[in-house]
């Protein structure tokens, strides 16, 4: 190999290097803004601008999330519940638990009740 070629091997892997650490840094101080502006709410659920932010603890939505990706949720109010169809992912309050406990999943069926509210 000429010494041309080796100096633009040289160039070409310090920019590629540069490239690299400019990522690093870059991926890092998102890491940064996202735990100083993560802040847990009344509920005990970390928010970012208003939005639940959660983990995901099991493999039940595999290959959708798996376990340890996060999940940055929208509030439905409840006037647009309605609009919620078959193949929506949603997370939800336990039925009859007086904890935090939350599932996030697809919805497979709708089903009305007496009065006409969804289950």
């Amino acid at each position: 190999m000429s010494g041309t070629q080796q100096s633009r091997m040289r160039r070409a892997l310090s920019a590629a290097a540069s490239i690299l650490l400019g990522a690093l840094a870059l991926f890092a101080l998102l890491l940064v803004v996202l735990g100083v502006v993560a802040r847990p709410g009344h509920d005990g659920i970390s928010r970012v601008g208003g939005h639940p932010m959660l983990t995901v603890l099991s493999g039940s939505m595999t290959p959708v999330f798996r376990p340890g990706d996060l999940i940055v949720d929208n509030t439905v109010p409840a006037g647009k519940a309605d609009r919620l169809a078959v193949g929506n992912i949603i997370t939800f309050h336990v039925a009859n638990s007086s904890s935090t406990n939350l599932i996030t999943h697809k919805i497979v069926a709708i089903k009305q009740q007496n009065g006409g509210a969804l289950d």
